[in-house]
């Protein structure tokens, strides 16, 4: 998806033929007595003819074109993303390398659909004890350089969305991104992703809340296992 994109937190049954069974149909009324003496008279009605069974209905749709094979992940990407705990989706998604000195970020990803940019910044190798206690501030740092209001308070997102994802833990922040981050999108939200003690700052740029929940259809990721 996507993201999802799984959610991401981001995708035909042909009904089976069926042939009606007919069978023939054999009237036989009640024999009748009669007080004078005459033999008993059996009316028969012939069987009716069967219908011929039904022909199955000729679909009339041009076959469906294949869909087109998913464009595999840039192993640049793949290869940023792996000691940060990630592995990147193709299905559903586009990437392209972007500059970290121009946009704070390393990657944007579009969703087939085109609801959505993702932008990832694979930030911190290694976290110590201390980026671990302000890791809440940090991800609120990061979504205010990205607008001119003032974002929403920082929250973790619950063990059970954590664990979909398949990652150690997750900080958000919704914002309201500056004209400079997009021209097309006008709401964002900042994900601080920890996984295999790496820190990834994630932006959801999209016309509503998109990838709010972060699932992996929804942002165009997953924890690497």
């Amino acid at each position: 998806m996507t993201v999802i994109g799984g959610a991401s937190i981001l995708a035909a049954v042909t009904p089976p033929l069926r042939h009606p069974a007919w069978a023939a149909l054999i009237l036989i009324p009640t024999l009748g007595c009669r007080s004078e003496v005459a033999p008993a008279v059996v009316h028969v009605q012939p069987a009716a003819e069967a219908p011929a069974p039904a022909l199955p209905a000729r679909s009339t749709r041009e076959p469906s074109a294949r869909a087109a094979p998913a464009v595999p992940v840039p192993e640049p990407l793949a290869s940023a993303a792996a000691p940060f705990g990630l592995t990147m989706l193709s299905d559903g998604w586009s990437w392209t390398a972007i500059d970290r000195n121009k946009t704070r970020f390393d990657w944007s990803g579009r969703s087939a659909q085109g609801d959505r940019e993702v932008l990832y910044s694979f930030w911190l190798p290694r976290l110590d004890e201390t980026t671990v206690k302000l890791l809440p501030q940090l991800v609120d740092s990061a979504a205010s350089n990205l607008t001119r209001g003032r974002p929403c308070p920082p929250f973790e997102q619950p063990p059970e969305i954590v664990e979909l994802l398949g990652v150690q833990r997750v900080i958000t922040v919704c914002f309201d991104p500056a004209p400079y981050m997009s021209e097309v999108f006008h709401r964002g939200v900042v994900h601080g992703i920890v996984n295999k003690g790496a820190l990834t700052i994630l932006v959801v740029l999209s016309h509503g809340r998109a990838g709010l929940i972060p699932l992996a259809a929804e942002i165009g990721a997953k924890g690497a296992p």
